[in-house]
């Protein structure tokens, strides 16, 4: 046979006019139509593993390796994201260890005079009142909260009143 009889159009053997119908997935060659060969690729997709197909079995564990290794690292950009923003979140409420007590108060009012909070003379007086408070130990109650010993003893007499109103012996 000659190179130019293969190469002709003219001259086609049976089973030749499909031998450029090639399955992707495969390369399995021979279909006898279109019909047939996408049947072929559907099958590739729709099987489910079996130990006949030992490829597909280290198909889909390489697939659940990646999976797994995405998920690991999407859980570790998560972690870190967190980590930011609780770092981020100590700096704004003064948990971050950077400075004392009085630098972190002071950092605060200086805040505050620039929102227009608190003026600059009473800034001046609030920074003098720190550090007195500061050398002699006592604490000015300006960081504690304001009315909440009045509603404990509130909600203790009322807590009282219903546990004896229930301790009534019954006659």
């Amino acid at each position: 046979m000659e190179h130019r009889d293969i190469l002709s159009p003219s001259k086609t053997t049976p089973g030749d006019e499909n031998s450029n119908q090639r399955c992707p997935v495969c390369d399995l060659t021979g279909f006898g139509n279109a019909v047939e060969m996408a049947c072929h690729i559907e099958e590739h997709f729709d099987r489910k593993p079996t130990l006949a197909s030992p490829d597909l079995l280290t198909d889909l564990s390489a697939d659940s390796l990646l999976a797994r290794e995405i998920e690991r690292q999407e859980h570790e950009a998560r972690k870190l994201q967190e980590q930011r923003e609780f770092e981020l979140l100590k700096a704004q409420y003064g948990m971050d260890n950077n400075g004392s007590f009085r630098d972190q108060s002071i950092k605060n009012m200086q805040k505050a005079v620039y929102a227009g909070e608190m003026s600059v003379a009473d800034f001046y007086n609030r920074q003098v009142e720190l550090r007195v408070a500061e050398m002699n130990g006592v604490d000015d109650g300006h960081s504690c909260s304001k009315g909440l010993q009045s509603i404990e003893s509130d909600l203790r007499r009322w807590l009282a009143n219903r546990c004896s109103f229930r301790r009534r012996p019954q006659i």
